[in-house]
């Protein structure tokens, strides 16, 4: 045999987790099946957990008063816990985008340790609703409004009928095109101006949890009228407290993020250059790992969803 060098060829890395359209996917699916197992799971906890159903809607915002779940008996977290970290949501701000991709992230992780512990798929990651591929897309996601899982325990990826617009459950209309349309953002050549200037994903500001004209195109529409779709008259989706709390929301923000990927992908579209120190670590932002644990963030750690501590792409990525 020959004496030549042999050279070992590094290991491939792991194959990222994919996010999956939901239109395709059945309640019987198990990425549905076990995310709705998951949710239930999660929902079991108490309020004061911070990788409690509530608790993570609470990260958005929280009033007692527009809380549906509220009860004598909840034992609410610390006020200094919820200064931390409650009413944090990121909105009219360009902080929008990168602050809700960590939100997911950190919920998907949550979601993801629970469907591992079930025995459910190892890589599984959240799915996303894209309401503006098609007409027929806009309509809820089949397991959504599914009544039951296949074991016929109720679905936990439904909520009640009045809380969601009334065609919503029955698979129904309830969208205009000018509703889940990205078309006008996705024109937006500008990730950031200030305003009246418009732009992608919003203007320059300091931490924001609402108010102010920092509002991008994105988050205007599809983001802000898609919430207001699904929700009919005073359903869930239109209320910062209560929308996390209708599974519906994670994968209409998991499209957002997704729509952010797309927007990338278009000639001379670039996220704020890294000397814009301001908006890649001159804010942070504080959530709980999938552990309960307290972690701090900056948008300079969301922006390739590829690396390791990420690791997620959609389904429709090159």
């Amino acid at each position: 045999m020959g004496g030549g060098v042999v050279v070992a060829r590094p290991a491939a890395p792991p194959p990222v987790r994919v996010r999956r359209n939901a239109k395709n996917l059945q309640i019987d699916n198990p990425i549905m099946d076990f995310y709705a197992k998951a949710i239930r799971a999660m929902q079991a906890k108490l309020i004061a957990d911070p990788t409690s159903w509530r608790f993570q809607a609470g990260i958005h915002q929280y009033n007692s008063a527009s809380d549906p779940n509220a009860s004598s008996t909840d034992v609410l977290p610390s006020a200094a816990v919820q200064a931390e970290f409650w009413n944090r949501c990121q909105h009219n701000t360009w902080f929008f985008l990168p602050w809700h991709r960590m939100y997911l992230h950190h919920f998907e992780q949550m979601i993801l340790g629970h469907v591992r512990a079930l025995g459910g798929p190892p890589d599984w990651a959240l799915p996303y609703w894209d309401y503006g591929a098609s007409p027929a897309d806009a309509a809820l996601p089949p397991a959504f409004r599914a009544a039951s899982l296949a074991d016929g325990s109720a679905n936990p990826l439904r909520i009640a009928d009045a809380e969601r617009h009334p065609n919503a459950n029955t698979g129904g209309s309830f969208t205009a095109p000018a509703e889940t349309s990205a078309a006008d953002a996705l024109a937006e050549t500008l990730f950031s101006a200030t305003f009246p200037a418009t732009s992608f994903g919003g203007g320059p500001t300091g931490f924001n949890h609402s108010g102010g004209n920092g509002r991008g195109k994105l988050e205007s529409t599809p983001h802000g009228s898609m919430h207001v779709a699904v929700s009919g008259p005073g359903g869930f989706m239109r209320n910062f407290t209560k929308a996390p709390l209708d599974p519906i929301f994670w994968s209409h923000h998991c499209n957002i993020d997704r729509l952010w990927k797309v927007w990338l992908r278009q000639a001379g579209r670039t996220n704020p250059d890294a000397t814009v120190t301001a908006w890649h670590t001159g804010t942070s932002f504080r959530l709980h790992d999938a552990s309960g644990t307290p972690v701090t963030m900056t948008c300079s750690q969301v922006l390739n969803t590829r690396s390791a501590s990420l690791d997620y792409i959609y389904e429709d990525e090159p």
